[in-house]
């Protein structure tokens, strides 16, 4: 079941003071909340972890544009909105992703055929080229994963406390035994191949999520399907 920041600590600081006392564990929860966070978020690639965001400047109208913050992973989509001046209630254009010598190629200059842009390559993680360059002050749309505000007193909850707070306890248990190697060997062997158990099954949901299972469709994998799908 879900759980929350109180609940996690709670759980957290019981479990490690049963092992050792030693550890200064107050002053390091945070860095553990966030090696064990990025751990699970870069594993599970998770659908709970996408944003949708529409800029508050409009395209400019050149080929280079800027991606405002939260900084996506990766941009998995770009529409551009028409008519120029709308955003949620106009048309959602989708841009095709190219390469930048294409777009280079054929729109050489922020003057060449100016249009609706049509094409995108990514330059830099906040840089996009487009093609043809914009020739109004068209609203835009872009899609993709980001990482969620860390687990805190202040967010008391998060995509993976919703969805798979015990993937995420097993991950910061990872990160406990690592403070007590000298002291307890096994412990973060023994929670990582734990963690390897959960992330697996994770992974299947994940992938139903997206049509992306076995098959490449939303059902649970067949154990008994002769031959299994394709």
């Amino acid at each position: 079941m879900p759980t929350n920041f109180p609940t996690f600590q709670s759980q957290f600081f019981n479990a490690v003071a049963a092992v050792s006392s030693d550890v200064p564990w107050g002053i390091e929860f945070p860095l553990i909340i966030d090696r064990a966070e990025q751990r699970a978020y870069r594993d599970l690639d998770m659908l709970a972890a996408r944003s949708t965001i529409i800029p508050v400047v409009p395209l400019q109208l050149q080929r280079l544009q800027t991606i405002p913050p939260p900084t996506f992973i990766a941009v998995e989509q770009i529409n551009v909105i028409t008519p120029a001046g709308v955003s949620s209630s106009g048309t959602r254009n989708p841009l095709v992703r190219a390469s930048p010598q294409m777009i280079e190629l054929c729109w050489p200059s922020d003057s060449t055929f100016a249009g609706v842009p049509q094409y995108y390559a990514m330059i830099s993680d906040t840089t996009v080229l487009m093609g043809p360059p914009s020739n109004l002050a068209y609203n835009w749309e872009i899609r993709g994963p980001v990482r969620p505000t860390a687990l805190s007193s202040g967010n008391s909850s998060t995509p993976l406390t919703q969805n798979y707070p015990d993937l995420f306890f097993a991950s910061a248990m990872i990160e406990a035994g690592m403070y007590m190697r000298f002291v307890e060997p096994q412990m973060a062997i023994t929670w990582k191949q734990e963690y390897d158990v959960l992330k697996a099954s994770a992974l299947v949901e994940e992938m139903r999520k997206r049509n992306m299972a076995e098959g490449w469709v939303d059902k649970q994998p067949s154990p008994v399907a002769t031959p299994p799908r394709q």
